[in-house]
């Protein structure tokens, strides 16, 4: 257990141990397991309180994903922008496409990439600039990528 005496009452900051039988106790076989929680808010605020700054990164492309099978293909496209350097963060939770462009926007991404059932019959990805006003503009998922790169704000 990590605990301070910095953050008033509230003083556990990551807390964990073994945890065998529990699956078994459960229901499931005996297997050994090990655990943790740790306060992520807690924690900022002693790195905040250290004096240390750090700055968000604001995402390149923020991935809208209608469907089980549009999240599927999303988080696939996501890994591989950032294998090439990009920001990406893919929508978790489901909603609507306007209640996911919000999101979004919201987050200050500078571009939503929708993937519904048109997108994945035809294998493309529909690219909406957030933050310029241009047009948005269809491509195949291959050319995402390289879209974005070229397109990246300097």
């Amino acid at each position: 257990q990590w605990v301070t005496d910095r953050l008033g009452a509230q003083n556990a900051i990551c807390a964990g141990g073994r945890y065998d039988g529990l699956f078994a106790e459960l229901g499931g076989r005996d297997v050994p397991a090990a655990g943790f929680a740790c306060g992520m808010e807690r924690l900022l605020e002693l790195v905040v309180q250290g004096g240390l700054d750090f700055k968000v990164e604001v995402a390149d492309v923020w991935l809208v994903l209608l469907g089980a099978d549009a999240e599927s293909a999303g988080f696939t496209l996501a890994e591989s922008l950032r294998d090439r350097g990009l920001r990406a963060i893919c929508n978790c939770g489901g909603g609507s496409i306007s209640q996911q462009l919000r999101r979004a926007d919201r987050s200050e991404a500078r571009f939503a990439a929708v993937i519904g059932e048109e997108e994945l019959r035809d294998s493309h990805v529909t690219i909406k600039p957030l933050r310029d006003g241009s047009s948005q503009v269809r491509m195949a998922r291959e050319d995402v990528a390289e879209y974005l790169l070229s397109n990246r704000a300097v």
